[in-house]
């Protein structure tokens, strides 16, 4: 590289220079300097007439109107985030967005105090601050009202919470009043007809027991489908799990009560009704898990509607109800008639006794029994009342619910008057107490709708004083315009009277400019460096026949024409070389000044590969086939070397010689050779594959492989000099691979190179030499001693 340099170097020191592109450049560069100063000066006396008019527009236009629209930011921040105040669920959430606008507020008076220090209009002033009491006003009311929904809120919940218990507890008490009641008839029963005992024990275990588990299965079904309704409306997503705790045991109850009935076509179709009601509360589509969902979404910043509500389910539990209700209240009403029929048919003689026991036993029975299903009803009703979101339907759920505890109240003076029926009493009326004194449910959800309408009626009056103030900021706003407006024509004026003096120094600048460029730049500096970057480009790219026409200038012009051609020379050297070296010498020799150096002795790595039986196979096919054969095998082959770090040396017809370690040895010589005997193998494979496929012969090849030292150096004369590798260890390499004949395998490698192999990989040697078998020493053509060999077959491994 040097040598092609040096005349290059010595051609540009010998040329003169009249005049560099730096110096020209300064010239035209100077021309334009002196125009820009006299269309500075022309500019300067313009902008010193129109400096006052832009002071009064600095001063107090712009910082009005900056004012004014941060005020009309602020507010459409405080109308923004007011309805998140509105709709907190918690009072942490509340208090946090009550300080978040109270920080709005606190910024807008800090506005209002920077634009009242401009000139800005005082009655528009007046009236902005106005509007300013008036919206911290309207924060403050709908403050307090979204707090006291709030605490009406927990208020509500918590009385939920008592109102379940309550009615745990009444039906705990109810229970054994329901199974004395039943025992006692039993037993008045057996005394009164004490000679048709079995035929009374029959009616008493097969009519009243049918009459009782239906009453108990009306009684079940009201309190499920009221805990059903109760978690459509909650909303707290912990009340669900003990609401689902008690539906399953109402449901276990039913079915045990359904169990206990007779087969029966009536039992048939209850049992497809009620199945029709429970399944709202069964699987992942019932009313818990839909309103468990519903409240998890509530709580997310993005919320999604489900396609089915909560209170789409309990629509639908409610018209099942009534479907069910209709139909127990027809077999209750059946049960109880055969009831009645039986006995008058089995005691007629004793009618009086009979009639009394019925009136006496199962009078208290059905009391109880309805009483406990309008217990349920009315516990439904609460539940329901708490969750509605219109006030006009709580009315007509607490005319329902004064219905039921009616109901519940003349049946406790009429039938349970006894002081047995004292818990019932007391327990039914703090049942009762729920909807009934002041403070109710009714009354509480009825108080917490109404704060929400006046939260909502905030809201609006809110976004009213934003509108008119954002009118007010809007006539702020236009005013300033309109005297940046009139300061802006008075700048218009001084700046046309020395308009038409600059347009014509800007005209003889451009034109200038337009010359400079069009007569000097462009042919005789731009265009020269966009041939020498394209040049650079296809250079880049492997184009070495590519030429520059401006070596003949003297100036940086030239000098670069020169420099490329160095550049070109020595790609096109290297392109040479990478012909017939490996990449790996051709990049060491790239960065040599001098060739390979002095002959010198070394360790080697040397593969010998020759094609098996490649007279025959040139013999049946044309020459053209065999020279195309030959160029595929020798292209895969030197891939395959010089992926190992492999040197090809040579190519010897058929055969072709490679070493590794050359020209500087490494660390893992002798294994790189052995893995590139093996991918040598592999590759043949693959491509033998694909000679098949169209019907050409196979080809099979022979390795020889050794390890030992070499005799490294240049050869030849100096116009034609060559790098080599010579010595027995070459020699040895070749006849290694004629034993592959006579020893009918693939690989043969000497001693020498296992005991390399074993000593570059360590401990993984034994894995690297897998599939080779140690064979017998062998006498090779050219030596005295024996070596010993090993043989490696592919299809044995």
């Amino acid at each position: 590289m040097s040598d092609t340099t040096s005349p290059l170097l010595e051609l540009a020191a010998k040329r003169g220079r009249r005049f560099g592109i730096k110096a020209e450049l300064l010239i035209a560069c100077g021309a334009m300097t002196v125009m820009t100063i006299i269309a500075s000066l022309i500019a300067w006396l313009a902008f010193s007439e129109i400096d006052h008019a832009v002071s009064r527009i600095t001063v107090s236009t712009v910082p009005s109107i900056s004012r004014a629209h941060a005020i009309a930011a602020e507010v459409a921040e405080i109308t923004a985030s007011a309805p998140v105040l509105m709709a907190s669920a918690t009072q942490d959430g509340r208090a946090q967005a009550r300080r978040a606008l109270a920080a709005t507020e606190e910024k807008l008076r800090a506005l209002m105090v920077e634009l009242s220090a401009t000139d800005v209009d005082q009655k528009s002033l007046t009236e902005l601050q106005t509007l300013q009491d008036q919206i911290a006003a309207n924060l403050s009311l709908l403050d307090g009202v979204v707090e006291h929904r709030l605490t009406l809120r927990t208020k509500i919940a918590r009385i939920l919470g008592q109102l379940a218990s309550t009615h745990r507890r009444f039906l705990e008490t109810l229970e054994p009043l329901i199974d004395d009641a039943v025992f006692g008839t039993v037993i008045n029963s057996e005394d009164v007809t004490r000679d048709s005992a079995d035929r009374m024990t029959r009616l008493v275990d097969g009519g009243m027991a049918r009459a009782r588990h239906l009453l108990e299965i009306k009684a079940e079904v009201n309190y499920t489908a009221g805990i059903l309704a109760q978690v459509a409306t909650i909303s707290d997503s912990d009340m669900i799990r003990p609401l689902h705790e008690q539906f399953v045991a109402a449901s276990d109850s039913i079915r045990r009560d359904l169990e206990a009935l007779t087969d029966t076509p009536d039992k048939t179709r209850l049992q497809r009704r009620l199945r029709a009601l429970l399944v709202h509360g069964q699987g992942i589509d019932s009313v818990f898990e839909v309103r468990r969902l519903e409240l998890e979404v509530s709580r997310l910043p993005t919320r999604q509607t489900p396609t089915t509500t909560a209170r789409d389910l309990a629509a639908d539990v409610n018209a099942a109800h009534e479907r069910l209700l209709l139909m127990l209240a027809t077999i209750i009403d059946d049960a109880i008639f055969d009831v009645v029929i039986s006995s008058e048919q089995a005691v007629h003689e004793s009618q009086i006794q009979i009639t009394g026991l019925i009136n006496d036993g199962v009078g208290n029975l059905r009391a109880l029994l309805i009483i406990r299903a309008e217990a349920n009803l009315a516990a439904g009703l609460l539940n329901e009342a708490s969750g509605v979101s219109d006030r006009r339907m709580i009315g007509p759920l607490r005319e329902r619910f004064v219905a039921a505890r009616s109901r519940i109240s003349r049946l406790l003076r009429q039938h349970l008057s006894a002081r047995d029926f004292g818990p019932l009493k007391q327990i039914s009326f703090a049942l009762m107490s729920f909807g009934g004194e002041s403070g109710n449910l009714f009354a509480l959800r009825h108080e917490e709708l109404e704060q929400s309408e006046t939260a909502a009626g905030a809201l609006r009056k809110g976004s009213e004083i934003a509108a008119q103030l954002g009118a007010v900021t809007r006539s702020l706003v236009d005013g300033a315009r309109d005297a940046s407006a009139s300061d802006g024509f008075r700048a218009q004026d001084a700046i046309g009277s020395c308009q038409i003096l600059l347009l014509i120094v800007i005209a003889a600048t451009v034109f200038g400019a337009i010359s400079i460029i069009v007569f000097y730049v462009t042919p005789w500096v731009v265009q020269p460096l966009v041939d020498m970057t394209n040049a650079l480009v296809r250079l880049a790219a492997g184009d070495t026949t590519v030429q520059l026409l401006a070596q003949h200038r003297r100036d940086e012009i030239g000098d670069m024409a020169l420099a490329f051609k160095v550049f070109r020379d020595t790609a096109q050297a290297r392109s040479n070389l990478s012909r017939y070296f490996s990449p790996k010498l051709v990049e060491e020799l790239a960065h040599r000044d001098q060739p390979l150096g002095p002959v010198r002795r070394q360790n080697v790595a040397v593969l010998f590969a020759d094609i098996v039986g490649f007279t025959r196979i040139s013999e049946n096919q044309s020459p053209e086939m065999t020279m195309m054969l030959l160029r595929e095998f020798h292209k895969r082959m030197e891939e395959q070397v010089f992926s190992e770090n492999g040197m090809m040396e040579k190519f010897i017809g058929d055969a072709l010689l490679a070493t590794f370690g050359v020209p500087d040895p490494g660390a893992h010589d002798a294994v790189d050779a052995l893995r590139c005997a093996r991918g040598m193998h592999d590759t043949l494979t693959r491509w033998n594959t694909e000679r098949v496929e169209v019907d050409e012969q196979p080809v099979r090849i022979g390795i020889g492989l050794n390890y030992g030292p070499a005799v490294l150096g240049d050869i030849g004369s100096e116009r034609n000099m060559a790098f080599a590798v010579i010595g027995d260890t070459t020699n040895t390499a070749s006849r290694l691979e004629g034993l592959t004949r006579e020893l009918a395998c693939d690989i043969v490698i000497s001693g020498a190179f296992v005991n390399a192999v074993r000593r570059q990989a360590g401990d993984d040697a034994e894995s690297r030499l897998a599939g080779f078998l140690e064979g017998e020493s062998h006498t090779l053509r050219g030596r005295s001693k024996k070596v010993p060999v090993w043989t490696y077959t592919a299809a044995d491994a």
